[in-house]
């Protein structure tokens, strides 16, 4: 692993080794980001799916009134 020293001069980078336990931690924590990250893309995803089906709905919801609005009333029949 490495760390980057800026100065006003150039770059420095410092290497030094992790001990394997925090090593593994590193890696464990990287992978743990990864499944968040896709688990908030994937909620996104759902979001922008629920709400195309939502406005979907009310589309077709005000159609239906439309419709229902331009009918007469249906009378029974009389025997």
């Amino acid at each position: 692993m490495a760390i980057t020293l800026m100065n006003n001069k150039k770059n420095k980078k410092i290497y030094f080794a992790l001990s394997d336990k925090t090593e593994a931690l590193v890696k464990e924590n990287e992978q743990l980001a990864k499944e968040v990250n896709a688990k908030i893309a994937f909620n996104e995803e759902l979001d922008n799916y629920l709400y195309k089906l939502h406005q979907k709905a009310n589309k077709e919801l005000k159609e239906i009134k439309e419709t229902m609005a331009k009918k007469p009333e249906s009378k029974a029949m009389e025997y």
